[in-house]
């Protein structure tokens, strides 16, 4: 059976299933791909705004069938935690630009900060986190505003910090919504725990550079424009320009 027209307000959890590439599924994206194969004209839905719902591929999915304006529902939401919007959608036209009121017109320069970024990826901090003292052979950076040390090799091992042996700026996974929050400079010996994403950095003199732009009044300028979540990601960072001496 097709319908003319869907209103929706699904829900955004998460889906234990999987599709086909190994990607997880979140329901409110999962509903989405139900509700657009369902209707012949209008769709229109309330949705969050992140990586769950709206990713890459969902956008160009999307885009295909027939997404065409993106409405910013936050004043609508004000205790919602996401980043509420509204998408609308007319399957009978493809169209090329889709008016995306959450992020406005914001350029994306060709040479910009993102391919800096990098997620850590490493064990989560229940698993070693109470292991960790005060003082110690081992410098943790368990969070950017917690520094802890450990003498046990084993603990540096399990947290498993995939970018040690670099220069990075280190800063939380989660932030506010315009800016990136507080960032320190590590050296290649220190290990940072899963919460702490960085910018790879060739030095510390580079690091030190990376950091002092990044928290200056240009890029919180164009963070209060773009991010609209809380979390840091080579996403927001990619509106941001690169500098030449940078």
């Amino acid at each position: 059976m097709k319908f003319n027209v869907v209103l929706g307000n699904p829900p955004f959890g998460s889906d234990p299933r999987h599709n086909e590439s190994g990607e997880s599924f979140g329901l409110g994206k999962l509903f989405m791909y139900k509700m657009i194969d369902w209707t012949t004209d209008h769709v229109a839905t309330v949705l969050p705004y992140g990586e769950k719902t709206y990713s890459r591929s969902a956008k160009e999915h999307y885009q295909s069938k027939g997404l065409y304006h993106i409405a910013d529902a936050r004043d609508a939401f004000p205790l919602i935690f996401a980043q509420t919007s509204v998408l609308y959608f007319d399957r009978q036209t493809k169209h090329q630009v889709i008016t995306d009121e959450m992020i406005g017109d914001a350029p994306v320069p060709t040479d910009n900060m993102s391919p800096l970024f990098s997620t850590n990826t490493g064990t989560g901090r229940n698993l070693w986190e109470r292991f960790l003292k005060d003082e110690g052979k081992y410098k943790v950076v368990v969070t950017a505003r917690s520094v802890k040390y450990t003498d046990d090799d084993a603990i540096v091992v399990l947290i498993d910090d995939r970018t040690k042996g670099k220069w990075r700026v280190a800063m939380n996974h989660i932030a506010g919504d315009a800016g990136l929050g507080r960032m320190i400079v590590v050296g290649p010996d220190v290990t940072l725990g899963k919460s702490v994403d960085v910018m790879i950095c060739h030095s510390q003199e580079h690091a030190e550079a990376v950091k002092e732009y990044l928290e200056s009044d240009e890029v919180i300028d164009i963070l209060k424009k773009v991010k609209i979540g809380i979390t840091n990601s080579a996403k927001i960072l990619k509106y941001v320009p690169r500098p030449n001496h940078i």
